[in-house]
């Protein structure tokens, strides 16, 4: 839906390739931009900006275990045995955070931090 109507907008063929549209307008498509909220999610809760029934949700790997090892702020990833739990963002949120390059996840604004995860992402694809 969201490549049908982006092809109307921009007055394009209704077969034409999404992709370069959404690159000349700027855009993420719908399951891009949910990762980049993820993300964003994710910096909220490592900079502790988020409320604290939220950020309680996620684990650090220091509560986890009490070894010292590199990742032991990184957030927990749960392992879940069905395919829904699996989808849920309890588990893609963390799993997506593991993901990001460090220089992202260092930004020093949540804006400076959106912009570029937003074009990580668009790298991605």
């Amino acid at each position: 839906m969201q490549n049908k109507s982006i092809r109307t907008i921009t007055n394009s063929n209704y077969n034409a390739s999404a992709q370069p549209i959404y690159t000349r307008l700027n855009i993420l498509p719908v399951n891009l931009l949910y990762q980049q909220h993820l993300g964003k999610l994710m910096y909220l809760h490592s900079n502790h900006k988020l409320p604290t029934p939220i950020q309680n949700i996620f684990v650090t790997n220091q509560l986890i275990h009490q070894h010292n090892t590199r990742h032991s702020n990184d957030p927990h990833i749960i392992r879940y045995r069905t395919n829904k739990s699996i989808s849920s963002f309890v588990h893609k949120a963390p799993d997506f955070w593991n993901k990001i390059p460090q220089h992202i996840k260092s930004c020093k604004s949540v804006h400076s931090f959106t912009k570029n995860i937003k074009k990580y992402i668009q790298n991605q694809k």
